[in-house]
């Protein structure tokens, strides 16, 4: 993602705000794609990397409009990419099709969460409003293989910050129940996050 993007603001940001690095993008100038030197944000790991994407696509504002208006809960994924492109996402003019056909062609809707067990009552997360965004206060919050402390860890903790979730189960040890990160590392508990 750019460093700096022009007009949006969003919460949940897990930038560090100094980290960069510089490529060449190409970018449609409206009437032919030129190629230029940007500055683009630098993540220490790939999960605060998508993070900050999700946050970023479900909080951009433009003025006092959400920029992606409707992408939340979409499940429609050619509407989806349409809802971003229409924000202003891409300049590509076949952006959508590109995209699409990347979808299409790697089968990647098989990866869509569908027809999940919610939170039962008890105050937890429910899966019907997956995918959201959880922050993580704590540093060496247990990443699982599955939905409970009676499965094995992954030997790895999230760290602090902003994680995306996109199936919520229950499961032993955390009343809020537990949550699959989107980037595929495993399950948190969700006792221990505060949703975004």
């Amino acid at each position: 993602m750019k460093k700096s993007l022009s007009g949006n603001t969003w919460g949940g940001s897990v930038w560090d705000g100094v980290s960069v690095y510089m490529k060449q993008t190409s970018e449609w100038d409206g009437e032919k794609y030129v190629t230029v030197t940007a500055d683009f944000r630098q993540y220490s790991d790939v999960e605060k990397s998508i993070a900050d994407h999700s946050a970023y696509l479900l909080g951009a504002m433009n003025g006092n409009v959400k920029r992606y208006e409707g992408l939340k809960g979409c499940t429609d994924y050619k509407k989806a990419v349409q809802i971003i492109k229409d924000g202003g996402y891409a300049t590509s003019p076949d952006y959508v099709e590109k995209l699409c056909s990347i979808i299409e062609q790697w089968e990647l809707t098989k990866w869509d969460v569908k027809d999940a067990v919610s939170v039962a009552d008890g105050g937890g997360m429910a899966n019907g409003d997956c995918p959201f965004l959880v922050k993580v206060s704590i540093p060496d919050l247990n990443i699982r293989k599955g939905a409970g402390t009676n499965t094995g860890k992954t030997g790895r903790h999230t760290g602090v910050g902003v994680f995306t979730v996109v199936e919520v189960r229950q499961g032993k040890g955390s009343e809020m129940g537990w949550g699959r990160l989107k980037s595929g590392a495993g399950w948190i508990a969700l006792s221990f996050c505060e949703r975004v």
